[in-house]
Order: C-alpha cells, then structure tokens, then sequence
C-alpha cells in the first residue's frame, strides 16, 4: 500500500493487521495505526479521525464480485471530512491498499446518512456500495477508462425534480424539452468528475440524487464526494470499469455491521509468509448487528456546490498501478 505524507508524496509500506478491540468487536489493527509513529516526525497534520481502530471492512463481502474498491468513511455520523482509499483484490484473494488515503474529502453538510435513511436536499451523504456510472466534464482525463460524458453547457442537465420521469438520470435539454428537467441545474462545468450510482437503477423518487465525485470547493457538499483535482485526477485515472470498481461510502462502524463484523483477508508482513485469515477470538461469539445510531442534525447548513471556473485546466494524471 502507500501511504501519503503531504498528499503529494507517498512511500510504499507493508503493515500487518494486528487485532483489537473496536466497539465490543474483535477486529484487526488499523493501517494507518500502525505506520503513524514511524512517520510522525514528517507527516502533515490530519484533517479528519480514521473511521477504523480496528480495520476496514470486509469488501468481498460488501461488494461481491467487485475487485476494485474505493472507500469513502468517516469516524462518526455528523462528520464532514471523510478519508479516502483505493483498494485491489490480488492473487489469493487478498486486498491491499493501492491508493491514498486521502484525509482532504468533503461529504456532505450532515455527514452520513444510515443506511436507508437518505433523501433528496437533506445534505447528507448516502451509506452503501454504489457502482460507477460515468464520468463527466469538459476536460476528458488523459488515460480515463470510465465512459465519458462530455458536459455541453447549459444544455446537459442531471435530473434532481422528484416530480420528473428522468430523475436523477442525465438528459439533454435540447431534445428532452425544458419539462423533462423541471427545477434542475445544469450539469457544473467541472474539469472532470464522477457520477456515484447511488439511486440509479431504480430511481426511487426523492430518496436522493446526483451524487457526484467532484473537485472540492473546501467546504461541506450536498451530499456528494470532494476531492482536490490532483487526488481526483488519481481516482479516476486508477478506476477500471473491467475491475467492476465500486464506492464503499459511510461511517466506519457502520460498514463494519453491513460486512457482518468480518474483515478482509489482507497482504501480510512478509511476501513469502503465508496469508492468514482473521479468526475469531477463543470464546467470543459472533457480533449480532445493531441498529445504527440515527445523526444528530446540525443546524441548517446552507451548502453550495458552486462549480469551478470554466476552462480550469487539470493537473498531470499521476502513475498509478491498475
């Protein structure tokens, strides 16, 4: 994995998953735990809490069939900071961190919403695994695999009027008609970003839409995911749509009841030692899932997503393994 001193520069390192406690449940030790001695002398001040003392969840078992894995968590509801990791299912079905983790990610206003419990203009992020539907913008990335749409000012529009048959789905103004939008923005000029496929295959009216991957304005969204446009350039360029990636978002305590308390079988210290699975300790039983806390809401946030000047040209796409 590698693990980034500044957001600019990262080193390679290889940890083990040692095992502790995190809330009542027997779980393996965090990543980021592990190194954070070693690089205290040199490593910036973090932005936001790491969401595990334990360790990530299991993704095999949160994102079946998926072996690309980019997780958006955060160490509480109510938080706005997220941290923000790529992960790869290798040989023998071990997953390693292959990119971040960023700790620069803005969610939304409210934080996470529990799993379930979002919907449209609540300013809260949505918990659960979500596909990668397309990306989008008016400077296509060098090296992009995802599908491209490119942003045709002011004439592509996302659909967010519950009251629409298109809603939360992309429509071109000039052939839909101005009904078919109702209320809705035009698509921001960014660079480039990323539509989430939270509430896209069934479109459930008002339970949320456009939920985006998109340049961060340094500020709390409306419940989509921001990043600086270097950290966003890496995530796009390393999502492989012949990987089925998938975006892990919510809470990190949260996560780990949706994977049943399990955890991932992970690279181990050395390469020639063999990979072990985390067992259970000696006489503890199985966690049973909790209902999970319902957020303290703030008080009305008034969020912008305000896009970047137009034409803003984006950074060099960094070498990054597929």
């Amino acid at each position: 994995m590698t693990v980034p001193l500044t957001g600019r520069l990262t080193v390679p390192l290889t940890v083990p998953l040692t095992r502790r406690r995190f809330g009542g449940l027997v779980v393996g030790g965090l990543l980021g735990a592990a190194v954070a001695p070693a690089l205290a002398a040199t490593q910036a001040p973090q932005t936001s809490r790491s969401p595990f003392t334990g360790a990530v969840p299991d993704f095999s078992r949160l994102a079946p069939g998926s072996r690309q894995v980019l997780l958006v968590a955060t160490d509480r509801y109510g938080a706005t900071r997220a941290q923000v990791s790529g992960w790869r299912l290798g040989p023998k079905d071990l997953w390693s961190q292959v990119l971040g983790g960023f700790d620069t990610a803005w969610i939304g206003a409210r934080g996470f919403a529990p799993s379930g419990f979002k919907h449209e203009g609540d300013a809260h992020s949505p918990t659960g695994v979500f596909p990668i539907v397309t990306a989008f913008g008016v400077q296509r990335p060098t090296g992009l695999r995802l599908p491209w749409l490119p942003v045709r000012y002011p004439y592509d529009y996302w659909v967010d009027d519950p009251r629409s048959p298109h809603y939360n789905s992309h429509v071109d103004r000039r052939t839909s008609g101005s009904k078919a939008v109702g209320r809705s923005n035009p698509l921001p000029r960014y660079p480039y970003a990323a539509v989430i496929g939270y509430n896209t295959a069934r479109r459930v009216p008002g339970a949320g839409s456009a939920i985006f991957l998109h340049p961060t304005h340094d500020s709390p969204t409306l419940g989509c995911v921001g990043l600086p446009l270097p950290q966003l350039a890496a995530v796009l360029r390393w999502l492989d749509p012949a990987q089925h990636p998938r975006v892990v978002m919510g809470v990190g305590s949260e996560l780990l009841r949706l994977a049943g308390g399990r955890l991932p079988r992970s690279l181990p210290t050395e390469p020639s030692q063999p990979a072990q699975p985390s067992q259970p300790a000696q006489g503890t039983q199985s966690p049973q899932p909790t209902e999970p806390p319902q957020p303290t809401a703030p008080p009305d946030p008034t969020p912008t997503d305000p896009p970047p000047p137009a034409g803003t040209p984006g950074p060099p796409l960094p070498s990054l393994p597929s």
